[in-house]
């Protein structure tokens, strides 16, 4: 009816004395291209809808009269902020484009109004008034998967983390693994035989209540599982049982000193299998409202055992689904905004955290080629000095790196002659392939070092890919060079392990055959290791194996700054650089 709406106004409005004219039923049809009989199937509804008046014309050769009432531009406006809250946003971005040049106002007034969407928000619903945190973001593949099994990115595994639980969970504040759904565990004096007790009353989102068994049948789908990347997780689990109802034992093949950080783990998280796979339902703070290419919506669980959150809903919106989302995402938040540390425009609370998440390049050492030239290694670690690139390119581009530890700061560079390298780096001229994500900071970068390598008439073709897109096997095995991040969160170890065990980590399939048994061999012993400060001393020695022989190019670390009003409260930034959602409250 609005399409037809439309060509009617648009025609009337070439005519004398609009908004009343005078139109033939023939002429109707013909704008329409329908016959008379659904022409006045039109304009009965247009007339119900109270868009026109309609006085029909008496006798032959009489002209009928209508009158518009409404201004389309008004009414496309309200139509599609009608889609957007019912999460049409695909519609929605159909009609803003479709009309566009015709109503050129349109889109920055709904701009505004999109910007009026985000941030905290107290709305009326049918079940009273609610508190929202909505918030764009642009993320790969916008969360193609939340089964825990499957967490590769960090927002998945922030969002994985709001709709399950694990058995035990660290705490990064004391640096200890706590209770969470197990409130007691012990081992025998091998610390082969684990025994957990697992916590009564607690519920899942569908109202299942939770059992060992579901503890059970979670960690041996994991386990089982062959398809997933993290089979090294619990390699070392040779039974896992259910005694009672409320007891789940595990036996190991040996002593592993990281046991329970792995189960700690938002991968090792606790799912529901009924007599189906219901892959998302937890028990965590959260449960999943929603979720589709546009729009992922998180309803608090009311029962959570942990303390219910304070927010109703958190809605995280995908900036590219529609005209003008990305546009209102640019301007401050209500709530919160991430904002370039340095701009002097900002004003307000802001939190300011540097980021676990090393950004660097790794180098393919695998593949044949020139790559397994150590001198070649070493001229892009000289080319590409991140010191440069930070002054050059600017942005949130924090602490400088030489490693991915946190506690690696950026050393001070041997300078070595660039040509004097270039001469016994065996390079002939080949193009190499670059591949990164489609993050505009990974395109920037890109940019940058195809820039410096070809002063040095080194050839880079680059190619960018979504999410998880990027980590698949064949394509880290194809490419000579990647532009990655190493995520390390309080878990360190873990974290570390990921890096190196996880079957497509770059890190791995860019190693070595020779390098990557040093590297297992060395974890090896970490994990038997008890304390802290010689399994921390191991993994800088892995570290210092990879930069000495230059198998990846360290860059910098991620800088978040968040800036937020007032009547926000508890904000907390993880080490990856999420607001936790469940300890934020605003007061009004």
């Amino acid at each position: 009816m609005f399409e037809h709406y439309i060509k009617l106004y648009l025609h009337g409005k070439e005519k004398r004395n609009f908004p009343t004219v005078e139109i033939t039923l023939d002429e109707i049809s013909t704008l329409l291209f329908c016959t008379n009989r659904n022409s006045k199937i039109v304009i009965d509804r247009l007339v119900k809808e109270h868009w026109i008046e309609w006085t029909p014309g008496r006798g032959r050769g009489n002209k009928s009269r209508m009158t518009f009432l409404e201004n389309p531009e008004a009414l496309l406006s309200a139509k599609c902020k009608e889609m957007v809250q019912n999460g049409d946003l695909q519609n929605a971005s159909k009609y803003m484009e479709e009309y566009q040049s015709l109503f050129p106002k349109l889109m920055d007034q709904f701009s505004n109004w999109m910007e009026s969407l985000f941030g905290f928000q107290q709305e009326e619903t049918i079940d009273g008034k609610k508190d929202i945190l909505r918030l764009n973001v642009n993320i790969p593949s916008f969360f193609p998967s939340l089964e825990p099994i499957w967490a590769q990115l960090r927002s998945q595994s922030h969002v994985v983390k709001q709709l399950f639980d694990t058995l035990v969970i660290f705490d990064p504040r004391s640096q200890t693994i706590k209770p969470h759904l197990a409130f007691h565990w012990e081992y025998d004096e091998e610390r082969l035989k684990w025994t957990f007790y697992i916590r009564k009353g607690v519920y899942f989102h569908n109202g299942a209540a939770l059992k060992a068994e579901d503890a059970v049948k979670s960690l041996l789908e994991f386990k089982d599982d062959k398809s997933h990347p993290f089979q090294w997780m619990l390699s070392q689990v040779e039974s896992i049982e259910a005694k009672e109802e409320y007891i789940v034992e595990m036996v190991l093949k040996e002593r592993h000193s990281l046991f329970l950080s792995i189960l700690a783990d938002e991968r090792c998280s606790i799912v529901h299998y009924g007599d189906k796979k219901e892959s998302l339902i937890g028990t965590g703070p959260f449960s999943l409202n929603r979720l589709d290419d546009n729009r992922l919506i998180l309803q608090a669980n009311d029962h959570y055992f942990n303390g219910r959150p304070f927010l109703d809903f958190v809605e995280l919106w995908n900036e590219e689904s529609i005209p003008g989302l990305k546009e209102a995402g640019s301007s401050e938040f209500e709530f919160m905004s991430y904002i370039h540390p340095s701009d002097p425009e900002i004003t307000g609370n802001r939190t300011t955290s540097i980021e676990w998440n090393t950004q660097f390049v790794s180098i393919n050492t695998r593949k044949q080629g020139v790559c397994q030239n150590t001198s070649f290694r070493k001229l892009l670690h000289s080319i590409l000095d991140p010191s440069l690139m930070k002054t050059e390119l600017g942005g949130p581009r924090g602490d400088l790196a030489n490693g991915i530890l946190p506690e690696t700061s950026e050393k001070k560079r041997d300078r070595v002659s660039a040509v004097d390298l270039l001469k016994s780096s065996g390079y002939k001229g080949e193009t190499l392939k670059l591949y990164t994500f489609t993050d505009l900071d990974h395109v920037e970068e890109t940019a940058w070092i195809i820039e410096k390598c070809a002063v040095y008439g080194i050839k880079i073709e680059a190619s960018f890919f979504p999410g998880i897109e990027l980590l698949k096997d064949h394509r880290l095995e194809d490419a000579d060079l990647v532009h990655e991040s190493a995520n390390m969160t309080e878990q360190m170890e873990m974290c570390f392990l990921h890096h190196f065990l996880s079957s497509n980590s770059v890190l791995k399939i860019h190693l070595n055959e020779e390098t990557m048994k040093e590297v297992e061999s060395k974890l090896l012993q970490m994990i038997k290791m008890n304390e802290k400060e010689e399994r921390l001393k191991c993994l800088k020695e892995i570290e210092n194996i990879m930069v000495s022989e230059t198998r990846f190019l360290p860059l910098y670390r991620n800088q978040s700054v968040i800036q937020y009003n007032q009547e926000v409260q508890n904000i907390q930034l993880t080490s990856d650089g999420w607001v936790e959602f469940d300890r934020v409250w605003f007061k009004k």
